[in-house]
């Protein structure tokens, strides 16, 4: 019987790599962290590591790639093997699936549009952070992928990614799960502002008695969650039972400035992209002070300007 090797790539503990490594040795998963103690020097490093890898393994075995830093394991290796084969079965034509979300508002299609060049009125987005198939069909994918790199010099690997989709997916039997099947990909939430602020949306998931995490909309039980981005998903995992250690206000503002200066860079206007940092910026303010303060009056206000700050956002 073929393997299942499940593997990230991480040169550190990070965000909720520990919470993964808890949850692969809850379900029985072994997970290979490739490079870990070494000198982070890019994603070309991730492409390497993970094409050397993929050297060393069978053509007949499984691959599952997951994010070091944003997914959480729900099932254990046999679960993970017959969740794939089911999906398998209803889409013949899947070889290497992969993690997707659907974009939740015109103004995240705009960014991914240009972000990510997943083209015009896209409504689904790839997400590479996640992704499963038989060996030999993922190495046909990664010879897909370093041509592309060599065709755009870039080794951003969700630029990479997205471009061998929209031009060769047919030919590698790449499929998204659009709908969380498998890959329970969280979808931003609709207002932008919370998006920064490192919101998510997971009111489709719900945690059953057993601690199986349930997809309502289509009664799918997904073998993981993806987060991207490290986005907030301490509710769920308490609910899991994992242990969360909260996360403190500079963490929230480095992750918030974070993605505000990798959107920043794509809105065509550098006056938008800096009124963007700076309205973002204040609304986590006031979002931690209407929080803290126990004065109604002061909760109005912060509410009164978080309002405020949210239109500019919706509007730049």
């Amino acid at each position: 019987m073929s393997r299942l090797h499940t593997v990230c790539v991480s040169t550190h503990s990070q965000s909720y790599y520990p919470v993964l490594q808890k949850s692969a040795e809850r379900h029985g998963v072994d997970v290979t962290s490739l490079g870990f103690g070494q000198e982070w020097t890019g994603t070309a490093m991730k492409i390497d590591l993970l094409d050397e890898y993929l050297g060393q393994l069978d053509d007949d075995d499984l691959l599952l790639f997951i994010d070091a830093f944003d997914v959480v394991l729900f099932a254990d290796e046999k679960q993970i093997r017959r969740s794939f084969e089911d999906y398998q079965q209803k889409h013949p034509n899947c070889k290497v699936l992969i993690g997707a979300h659907a974009a939740p508002n015109p103004l995240m299609r705009y960014l991914m549009e240009r972000s990510f060049m997943s083209g015009p009125g896209c409504e689904t987005l790839l997400c590479c952070g996640t992704f499963m198939g038989k060996v030999r069909d993922v190495k046909n994918l990664f010879e897909a992928l370093k041509d592309k790199i060599e065709e755009l010099q870039t080794y951003d690997d969700q630029i990479v990614f997205v471009s061998v989709y929209g031009q060769q997916r047919r030919r590698l039997g790449m499929c998204l799960d659009a709908h969380s099947e498998v890959f329970a990909t969280l979808c931003p939430p609709k207002n932008f502002a919370c998006m920064l602020a490192g919101s998510t949306s997971m009111d489709h998931l719900e945690v059953t008695k057993h601690l199986r995490v349930k997809n309502k909309n289509n009664g799918a039980f997904p073998v993981l969650v993806h987060a991207p981005g490290e986005t907030c998903i301490d509710r769920l995992l308490r609910d899991l039972k994992y242990v969360v250690p909260p996360k403190s206000v500079t963490e929230h503002l480095k992750l918030v400035g974070k993605k505000v200066k990798f959107y920043a860079k794509f809105v065509d206007k550098p006056r938008q992209a800096l009124v963007g940092i700076f309205t973002s910026l204040f609304l986590v303010i006031f979002i931690a002070a209407a929080a803290a303060s126990p004065s109604i009056v002061v909760k109005s206000g912060c509410v009164t300007m978080m309002v405020a700050t949210l239109t500019v956002l919706l509007i730049i």
